[in-house]
């Protein structure tokens, strides 16, 4: 091992401790290729430690972690297991947009925001659609009208914590002539909801992700926790994203950071290991201030395209950073330990979560040039 662990590592981890205590040493106690796998014990230890409730607020019974806080767990539990990481990010960004929503509408849903931290549920995110030109604001699904309430029916993949999961949010499209769109929250076990397998890389593995098929389910209108018109984001639906990406990016650099915190001390000489150093915590840093701009209250194009650019940097961030740790372990270190293999490669993953960077740089550049940010 490099030895002394990197500053941000070791901030990450007391901000870890101090929302989960024994959670880290859980965590270390297993191997990561246990870890990686597809039985994956880490998000059954991370409900238990309360990991659902830490970013509901202390008055809805929850751990009132802010979004500074939110990254340094996400990139703590990103070094430590990298599967779980990228799973719980799903729930975590999920409950946030729920409380974001409550506070902008004094809506229902604050009750079961304090069902989640009372019984430290955990929520799946049904807003994936596999599909290179997919728009978050533009579902596949379309509601079909059944009287007061709705049917839903169709796929979404790939979808993470199918196997642990209490609750599932959906986007769907609402029924023609509508142009709206939607989000049900549905419990895990109504009737006409399955998983079916889907994820078969050993790469992230443990995220539970599969497939979650929509059979005939009826959506009572009292599901839809949020309705509105499919062109533009409103302040709830941007804060979400920007959650999401904060959270996700996070992630991906604690994945990093774990990988070349692994790298045998005497594989790194000053130069290597400062250069590596740089990029994390340059990454961690703009990550932080990111965060701080939402903990503020932004919401406008500004934060968006400050979370957009952050999160694409910090993809540069750890291609860097980890290829020179995987050039200096060289072919025989690699070869003789699969678990560093499974993290390298799962610290790629980054660039397949939406928005990619084809896609957004057009909306990006725009807003740069003084006009608004549209992603596509």
């Amino acid at each position: 091992m490099i030895g002394t662990a990197l500053p941000s590592s070791a901030r990450a981890s007391a901000v870890l401790a101090s929302y989960m205590p024994d959670l880290e040493d859980k965590l270390r106690s297993r191997s990561i290729i246990e870890l990686e796998s597809d039985s994956n014990p880490a998000i059954g230890l991370f409900k238990e430690a309360g990991g659902p409730r830490i970013l509901i607020p202390d008055d809805w019974g929850g751990g009132g972690a802010d979004a500074r806080q939110a990254v340094y767990i996400q990139f703590a539990l990103g070094s430590l297991a990298p599967s779980t990481a990228v799973a719980v990010t799903m729930h975590q960004f999920t409950v946030a947009t729920l409380v974001e929503l409550v506070r902008e509408t004094r809506s229902m849903e604050a009750i079961v925001i304090e069902a989640i931290a009372r019984e430290s549920l955990l929520v799946a995110s049904g807003f994936a659609e596999g599909r290179p030109d997919g728009r978050v604001l533009d579902p596949t699904m379309t509601l079909r009208a059944d009287g007061p309430s709705y049917r839903l029916q169709g796929v979404k993949k790939p979808c993470s914590l199918t196997a642990s999961m209490d609750m599932i949010t959906v986007s769907v499209k609402m029924p023609d002539p509508s142009d709206q769109f939607a989000v049900a929250l549905l419990g895990s076990s109504v009737d006409g909801l399955r998983v079916e397998p889907f994820w078969r890389s050993p790469v992230l593995a443990g995220a539970e992700t599969a497939a979650v098929i929509f059979d005939d389910v009826s959506i009572p209108k009292a599901a839809l926790t949020y309705v509105a018109p499919s062109t533009d984001f409103d302040r709830t639906q941007l804060r979400g994203y920007v959650w999401f990406e904060l959270c996700i990016a996070a992630a991906y650099l604690g994945i990093a950071a774990g990988f070349i915190e692994r790298l045998p001390q005497e594989r790194a000489d000053d130069t290597a290991l400062v250069s590596m150093a740089l990029e994390i915590e340059s990454a961690m840093g703009m990550l932080l201030s990111a965060a701080a701009h939402l903990d503020e209250g932004g919401a406008g194009d500004d934060l968006l395209a400050e979370a957009l650019l952050v999160r694409y940097a910090v993809e540069r961030s750890v291609q860097r950073s980890t290829d020179l740790a995987l050039e200096l372990l060289g072919v025989t270190l690699l070869s003789g330990n699969p678990e560093l293999g499974l993290i390298f490669t799962a610290s790629r993953a980054l660039s397949y979560h939406p928005p990619s960077r084809r896609r957004a740089q057009a909306g990006i550049a725009e807003f740069l040039r003084g006009g608004e940010l549209v992603l596509e």
